[in-house]
């Protein structure tokens, strides 16, 4: 799931040791990639035993499938803000943290930087509830890296202990800060991450 922060913590389900009746294995979602010529060459869904261009809801009962989802949207490259979601009833973003929650995530942030609107709504879900935050949109086209930056961001924040919470709105605030220092370059400029460390110590 994208951006993502997803932190899997287990998969339930399964048969016991003993033998016991298993529970109803969860639905996970399957990235279908938008097709593209060396996807449908490739077929990179093939680990998953179906067609690139057939969406399907599977269910999960062994770690080799969740590897195999693994394999196919983080190894493989298949970026899940280029794909279709489908599962816990389609494409709608926040059905993704109902499937996050079936396969045991601590916590699931949902960005919605993507989304139409003068203001972005970002979604931290937790256990205890869902914290959200809010931003003014920044205009501008150099949005190369936003993914990938909140992502660092929000690691090198949970590396030294700042509570998750925190560290999202550092992320963010990172982020934001990267947008409006942006140099032009090109057709799709990259972030300007050197304007956004400041103040952020």
């Amino acid at each position: 799931m994208h951006g993502a922060a997803a932190q899997r913590a287990g998969v339930p389900g399964g048969r016991g040791k003993g033998g016991g009746r298993s529970q109803a294995p969860p639905q996970v979602p399957v990235f279908a990639p938008r097709p593209e010529p060396d996807m449908r060459r490739n077929n990179r869904l093939k680990t998953l035993g179906i067609l690139i261009l057939i969406a399907a809801v599977m269910s999960l009962a062994t770690e080799a499938m969740v590897g195999a989802i693994e394999e196919i949207t983080v190894a493989q490259g298949i970026d899940p803000a280029s794909a279709v979601l489908v599962g816990g009833g389609g494409a709608a973003g926040l059905n993704a943290v109902a499937v996050g929650r079936r396969l045991g995530c601590r916590a699931v942030l949902m960005k919605g930087g993507h989304l139409p609107g003068p203001v972005v709504h970002d979604l931290l879900v937790e256990p205890s509830g869902v914290t959200r935050f809010e931003s003014p949109r920044i205009d501008t086209r150099a949005t190369h890296g936003t993914g990938c930056t909140f992502a660092a961001a929000l690691t090198a924040a949970l590396a030294i202990g700042i509570p998750l919470e925190d560290s999202v709105f550092i992320a963010k605030s990172f982020v934001q800060s990267a947008l409006r220092g942006a140099m032009r370059i090109g057709r799709h400029s990259p972030l300007g991450w050197r304007a956004a460390g400041a103040g952020l110590d």
